[in-house]
């Protein structure tokens, strides 16, 4: 096992709360044959704060009993820091704890509100409540003496304790409590910052026993005294963690981008599409549209941003619900809820499977309520834009949440559901795009100002453009933010991307028949659609990309419109194949093309494509100063080698007369979005470098065992 030194933690968090936890601990300890006394205190504690204590028993009543790490979570739940404050002062006051009361959680993790309790509110026994103490006892003296007797003692106990109901991981949040400085907490944020980070050999599984677990505090403080970690203790790895996990879940927020997504490979979420199910047979539809929200229950799982994985999400389904179900299907609709809806995105009310009975716009991120009466404590804020009932196209899916953006003739239907024609609707808002300038494009893209500018006139004077080039430099990544450079901002709605294969056809470009239930009819295809749409916004420039254009048949696809991209035949109207309608294509649609220079299944390029469309060469960006910045950023010996590598072979691979600059080796293939490691850049070499290799020259192998041979070395 590796520590993984964490040499940019500048920050560190404030770690005043450790005394009081530890004091109060102490304290607590003193009502183990006292527990009738102790639920007093606390009850007392909650009157006086004006807060209403939680539920700790079935029937609601007052209970005589209670574990003392229930009792810590009282103030180490999902409530806002004020209200912790407000409990851990009417407690302090009741216990007589004699230290200064935390002013900072930093590194606590705390349990959901709803299962806030280290007993089965319903099911738990005597026996299980006396475990808790024993393991509390045991815990607090073995951290004092470091015995023998001691340490089997708390093993003992915590592999009873672990397996009762409610209990498992959270056990290791409750030591972590009440002496943070000897036991860590393997929550599941925790538990995923162990992972990922290496400083355990293989991933959790189930929950670990006594033994494993007391080991692994010992590993973790024996490398926090020999330095093997640079951290100063247990809960400054517990504030790490929460602080990389909350860096990770906003990149993934920010970036993660839907298959559709007009930028793709890095770029801008677009805009997503959900059917939503507002309540059990959608009877709260009114009231949701009034308050201007959607929100689903889940009552019973509390605040959940606490979890750190959807697998966690659904973990907390059947230990709640315990009723055998896997909860495959509402984790998934859970974690949507939370973590991939985002504001922007258009939601569309069902009622049953038959129905649409409404369509808003979400303006909010997650909101977690638990005041609300009815349950439905998570919930989003949304403008809502229609109410009405509508006829569903087909028969809708039977989930609560579904995101159906992929779905795209399925999405025109139900926005067709709620036209412009509609009185009622009000005018939707304009929403701004975020700005995408020319130096946002050189930032991202590897070219030079003077070939960007070029690459801008002509396309603004010819409309129609291909980037050639060799595989891995970056063409369809570079087309997609040459538009949005062009248009000033990054805006989903006006851009199209289609790739051609050898089977594409006018049918499913322009427009042609297709099966129905019915028999056949004719259905408008992207490009058809797309013109209509740039035609109706004349204001505003539209581009269309091509990814591999030189996979289809050109003349095949365009059919009687290949005539009409060229830029002087914008404003030429030709009656189209399937119907009585003259058609022109709008003088604000751009088209960019992408084509793969290395691709030898495919025939070259005829005349006619050719002179409709500028061409501009894409190379490998080795020596370009964004690339070598790049490589400066990893800070890797190995990468720099294999990048050296990479040129020489790029020059072996432009002199040999079989292939040429055409086939040279993109930077993209060098590319990571992750930490460089040795393993990283051989997987790199012998998965993607070496099978271009062998497809070029397979036919001498003496020549590939060369360049592998040079490949692999580098990397060492």
């Amino acid at each position: 096992m590796e520590f993984q030194r964490k040499d940019d933690m500048a920050d560190k968090g404030n770690y005043d709360w450790t005394e009081f936890y530890k004091h109060f601990a102490d304290g607590l300890l003193h009502f183990k044959n006292n527990r009738e006394d102790l639920v007093g205190k606390i009850v007392r504690s909650y009157d006086e704060a004006g807060i209403n204590l939680p539920r700790l028993t079935a029937d609601g009543k007052t209970p005589k009993d209670i574990d003392p790490f229930s009792v810590i979570a009282l103030f180490n739940r999902a409530n806002t820091p004020q209200v912790r404050k407000k409990i851990i002062h009417a407690l302090s006051g009741a216990f007589g704890t004699n230290v200064d009361e935390p002013t900072s959680f930093d590194g606590i993790p705390v349990l959901n509100s709803i299962n806030a309790l280290f007993y089965d509110i319903e099911k738990h026994t005597q026996e299980d409540l006396d475990t808790l103490w024993e393991l509390f006892e045991s815990a607090i003296s073995y951290e004092g003496t470091g015995s023998i007797d001691d340490r089997r003692r708390l093993i003992e106990f915590y592999d009873k304790a672990v397996n009762q109901r409610k209990v498992k991981w959270n056990l290791t949040m409750g030591l972590f409590w009440i002496r943070p400085n000897r036991y860590i907490s393997l929550d599941g944020r925790n538990r995923w910052f162990f992972e990922t980070k290496k400083i355990v050999p293989s991933k959790f599984g189930t929950v670990i026993g006594g033994e494993d677990y007391l080991r692994f505090c010992d590993l973790l403080l024996d490398g926090i005294r020999t330095g093997g970690m640079e951290y100063g203790s247990l809960p400054d790895i517990s504030y790490d963690a929460y602080i990389t996990s909350e860096t990770v879940n906003e990149q993934i927020r920010s970036e993660k981008v839907a298959e559709t997504g007009v930028l793709g490979d890095g770029g801008v979420r677009v805009t997503h599409y959900w059917i939503y199910s507002p309540g059990y047979g959608s009877l709260k539809w009114e009231e949701f549209y009034k308050e201007g929200i959607m929100a689903i229950s889940r009552e019973e799982l509390g605040d959940l941003r606490e979890y750190g994985s959807r697998s966690d999400m659904r973990e907390a389904f059947m230990e709640a619900r315990d009723d055998g179900r896997s909860y495959k299907m509402a984790s998934l609709e859970t974690w949507q809820f939370v973590h991939e809806i985002q504001p922007g995105d258009v939601i569309f009310a069902k009622y049953g499977t038959d129905a649409v009975i409404g369509k808003g716009i979400v303006e909010s991120d997650y909101i977690y309520d638990p005041n609300r009466s009815d349950g439905y404590v998570n919930i989003r804020k949304v403008r809502w834009t229609n109410n009405g009932l509508r006829p569903h196209p087909g028969k809708a899916i039977t989930k609560i949440l579904t995101d159906v953006t992929a779905y795209t003739g399925y999405v025109g239907k139900l926005n067709a559901l709620y036209d412009k024609t509609d009185d009622y609707e009000e005018e939707e808002k304009v929403v701004g795009c975020e700005e995408y300038s020319r130096s946002d494009f050189l930032n991202d893209v590897f070219m030079d100002e003077e070939m960007y500018d070029d690459l801008v006139d002509r396309l603004r004077m010819k409309k129609n453009i291909i980037l050639q080039g060799p595989p891995g430099v970056g063409k369809t990544y570079a087309a997609k933010r040459l538009a949005c450079s062009f248009m000033g901002e990054i805006d989903p709605n006006r851009i199209m991307t289609v790739q051609f294969h050898q089977s594409y056809g006018y049918e499913d470009f322009i427009m042609g028949y297709r099966p129905t239930s019915e028999g056949y009819e004719i259905k408008d295809g992207p490009f058809y659609s797309f013109c209509k749409k740039a035609e109706a916004d004349e204001d505003n420039d539209y581009f269309f990309i091509i990814d591999e254009i030189n996979r289809g048949n050109i003349s095949k696809i365009f059919g009687e419109l290949f005539m009409l991209i060229e830029s002087d035949k914008r404003k030429v109207s030709i009656r189209l194949m399937y119907k009585d309608e003259l058609f022109s294509i709008p003088k604000n649609l751009y088209i960019i093309g992408t084509m793969n220079t290395a691709d030898r299944s495919l025939a070259m390029i005829d005349y006619a494509l050719r002179r409709r469309f500028s061409f501009f060469t894409l190379e490998p960006a080795l020596t370009q100063q964004g690339f070598i910045e790049y490589c400066e950023s990893k800070k890797s010996k190995e990468l720099n080698k294999l990048v050296e590598t990479v040129r020489s072979l790029n020059a072996a691979i432009e002199s040999d007369p079989s292939l040429g600059r055409g086939y040279c080796i993109g930077h993209s293939y060098l590319m990571v979005s992750g930490p460089v490691d040795q393993k990283t850049l051989r997987s790199m070499v012998v998965h993607d470098l070496i099978p271009l290799l062998e497809e070029y020259w397979f036919d001498e192998p003496t020549k590939i065992r060369e360049w592998e041979d040079r490949l692999l070395r580098s990397v060492e």
